[in-house]
């Protein structure tokens, strides 16, 4: 079958997103040179971009790395990442948005649902972790265990400009995670379903995932590999609640939920342990960790670490057995 030949209907990619028959099969066979060869115009789009757009200063602290340059270049990435990938799915392969999962009645309830689930599971993983530390006898100080409780009562001090760079900050690491959703669980994940099924796209959609993820190994040996697992079991949550909704909305709120909350909240820490810092020196901070932009510092991964990898391992088993039950109420 010539690329322009529709699509092949599997029983499987059935349950993925509604696609047109008159559709392109993508080339699925090269999806990761897809995936990088996409990256990579995204990059070279936004270095030519870059120089002629304004963005805001609020003031550096230091050597920090200013999160009002971060954030405008981060979010243009995102934005180019999703173009990229969209123009590529309308263009070559005649597909429309409902096939990346983007057309949903109950979007908005589905956003929001997720969003309250991040949130949910960032508290989850952090009592995880605090009582695996403290059982092990490692907990030393308040702000080692149960970082949420702690983080909540920082708000109460924050002055109106300190919300508007934390709200700001927020929005920019919001619509970054809604892109890696538009990218690997919306056109990654439908366009190799259709051609090998949904249980085969789902592995390679999650690693691929950790795979971009790959400067994580900047942190030593160790910390990588366990790192690209716990990507990897993330990217298995993510793309099996796509899936058991038919939808990227409730991904999309998850992946958004999770990582303004922990980025955020990390930024609060930051602030509880030094009273001292700017919030712009504690967001910079917290995304410096995040990102791992900070090359060189060898790390070992924590009981946070593993609990993070085991909630989204337990999340996925829980959504394979309702995926399992859909296909036996439809069958």
């Amino acid at each position: 079958m010539g690329f322009d030949a529709p699509w092949r209907v599997i029983h499987d990619a059935e349950w993925v997103y509604a696609r047109p028959l008159a559709s392109r099969r993508s080339w699925v066979w090269a999806t990761p040179f897809l995936l990088a060869a996409g990256v990579e115009a995204t990059l070279f789009l936004a270095d030519l971009l870059w120089p002629v757009l304004p963005f805001w200063r609020w003031g550096a602290d230091g050597m920090l790395v200013e999160p009002w340059i971060q954030m405008p270049w981060m979010i243009l990435l995102a934005g180019l990442a999703v173009a990229v990938f969209v123009v590529w799915a309308r263009w070559f392969e005649r597909r429309g948005f409902a096939s990346l999962g983007l057309v949903d009645p109950l979007w908005g309830k589905r956003l929001l649902w997720g969003l309250a689930a991040g949130c949910m599971l960032v508290i989850l993983i952090d009592g995880l972790g605090g009582l695996l530390t403290l059982l092990t006898g490692g907990l030393d100080g308040e702000t080692d265990g149960w970082f949420w409780v702690w983080r909540l009562r920082i708000l109460a001090g924050l002055g109106l400009s300190d919300w508007a760079r934390l709200l700001a900050f927020g929005c920019g690491v919001a619509l970054y995670a809604c892109a890696e959703e538009v990218v690997f669980r919306g056109w990654l994940l439908s366009a190799i379903a259709a051609r090998w099924g949904v249980g085969p796209a789902v592995l390679l959609t999650s690693a691929l995932f950790a795979a971009v993820h790959a400067h994580l190994f900047g942190a030593g040996l160790l910390f990588g590999s366990f790192s690209m697992i716990a990507l990897a079991l993330t990217g298995i949550a993510f793309s099996l609640l796509a899936l058991s909704q038919k939808s990227l909305f409730g991904a999309m709120g998850l992946h958004v939920g999770f990582n303004v909350v922990m980025i955020g909240g990390a930024a609060l820490d930051n602030l509880n342990t030094e009273p001292a810092l700017s919030m712009n020196a504690a967001l910079a901070q917290a995304l410096d960790i995040a990102a791992l932009w900070a090359d060189g510092q060898v790390l070992i991964p924590s009981w946070y670490d593993l609990a993070a990898a085991t909630v989204f391992a337990a999340l996925s088993l829980l959504l394979i057995d309702v995926l399992r039950k859909q296909r036996r109420h439809f069958a």
